[in-house]
């Protein structure tokens, strides 16, 4: 079990440095594939902690918050210039399950 939470934290740390560069404007990783995959990565790993062993504390939220930041992060890579203002929540959101990973 603590390869799959293990998992789950490198795909969120990947997925807030690919937002990281969105937001500072380097241009590293840039697109919807690449957040998208860190993404079912977490909610993959998420399910597998709740089926195969003690549901993780706080599970329906870090769905809620993982699937609200997928979607955040297909919506902000639109050309629209309000869609990019978007990002910064979508980080702050990753910081949350972060949180909840450093309390594990």
């Amino acid at each position: 079990m603590p390869a799959v939470r293990y998992a789950a934290l490198v795909a969120l740390v990947l997925w807030i440095g690919s937002m990281t560069s969105r937001v500072f404007g380097s241009g590293v990783w840039q697109g919807r594939l690449f957040p998208s995959a860190c993404g079912a990565v977490i909610v993959l790993c998420l399910l597998v902690m709740k089926f195969v062993g003690p549901p993780p504390g706080g599970f329906i939220p870090r769905i809620a918050i993982t699937v609200g930041m997928i979607l955040l992060g297909v919506i902000s890579v639109t050309e629209r210039p309000a869609a990019a203002a978007l990002q910064p929540l979508a980080m702050a959101l990753g910081f949350v399950l972060l949180f909840w990973y450093v309390r594990e």
